[in-house]
């Protein structure tokens, strides 16, 4: 098994045990090595105290890892399930990592402001109430988010914001009632121009609209499985440019995977171009063409590096290797692959 070219099984192959892992790291996210540079710190406790945490738990382990230089790698002794009673803002060079493990983070979600070089990797992060699961803002970069699932998120799942970049959200299972990936909040946010975010094979799962929804900066959407969204699947505003590439999109009711109306013919109209997609069951792709042509991040960036799957074997892929990793779901994920 090659570490530096799978961008599915290696996160569990001997070669990317314990803080190996950041040799996984793929598209805008690569080298991105998170805790590597700290202590494992491990977590033994589900318990949570915002106002005091104790040794063991997560609150503790992710304070620990923003007071230690190096940061922290924090691994979970047993499976649990956390309840957060406030929201867990992680520090720069954490890496959560919940392999081996079955790890649920419920009521209140993950905030990333102003950090860098963070892996938040194979845990269920849901029912976080009026917050995102997982919200990345205020210029923070190089952040991985890969193998996680999240549901239940009332303001929307996971969110890359205000002039945060070099993201890759990878290998997830994402389902909401709404909202679903928001990358860049507003059209005044000019920051966002240089917001650069790989959404890399992961399943939206019966999500009302934004998948992602993009501004501003670039946006490669690829080898991503779709299944019944309700508004659209992926949109954009304000001279974002977005790449479709490789997706497999299998509609319910809602045939049309972009949100085309008469509108979107101002200065606010992004580019969004669809290359080689599978449109299943008479799915349709509007695409807007601001700027006439689109680069792919191949040629735009010199060092970007991601595998890809054709989409006739990946409906099988995503859906067996999607989400957290665990038990029966891991023997099937490593035999697809």
């Amino acid at each position: 098994m090659n570490c530096f070219v799978d961008g599915t099984r290696c996160q569990f192959s001997p070669c990317a045990l314990g803080n190996r892992l950041p040799l996984c790291a793929i598209g805008f996210a690569a080298g991105t090595t998170g805790g590597a540079g700290g202590p494992y710190y491990m977590v033994s406790q589900s318990d949570d105290d915002p106002n005091d945490p104790v040794p063991g738990t997560l609150r503790y382990a992710v304070d620990f890892a923003g007071r230690n230089k190096g940061g922290a790698w924090i691994i979970f002794k047993r499976s649990m399930m956390i309840k957060l009673k406030e929201k867990l803002w992680i520090s720069s060079n954490t890496t959560i990592d919940g392999r081996g493990v079955n790890v649920t983070i419920v009521g209140k979600g993950l905030v990333l402001a102003r950090v860098s070089n963070v892996i938040l990797h194979n845990f269920e992060v849901v029912s976080t109430g009026q917050s995102d699961t997982v919200h990345v803002f205020d210029g923070s970069h190089h952040v991985w988010i890969d193998h996680l699932s999240s549901h239940d998120g009332n303001l929307g799942l996971v969110t890359v914001l205000q002039g945060s970049t070099d993201v890759t959200v990878s290998n997830c299972y994402l389902s909401n009632h709404n909202f679903n990936m928001l990358l860049g909040a507003s059209d005044e946010d000019t920051m966002d121009h240089i917001l650069r975010v790989t959404v890399y094979r992961n399943w939206f799962d019966s999500s009302n609209q934004r998948m992602p929804h993009c501004r501003w900066g670039y946006c490669h959407v690829v080898n991503n499985y779709y299944r019944d969204w309700k508004y659209y699947a992926i949109g954009g505003r304000v001279h974002a440019k977005v790449l479709s590439e490789l997706n497999v999109f299998e509609p319910g009711r809602r045939l049309e995977v972009t949100p085309w109306f008469n509108r979107f013919t101002s200065d606010l109209t992004p580019t969004i171009v669809s290359s080689k997609d599978l449109m299943l069951k008479g799915a349709t792709f509007h695409q807007f063409l601001k700027f006439g042509t689109l680069n792919t991040p191949h040629s735009e960036f010199p060092s970007y590096v991601l595998p890809v799957r054709p989409t006739g074997s990946l409906i099988g892929l995503v859906i067996n290797c999607g989400g957290v990793m665990w038990g029966a779901k891991l023997n099937r994920c490593m035999a697809t692959t």
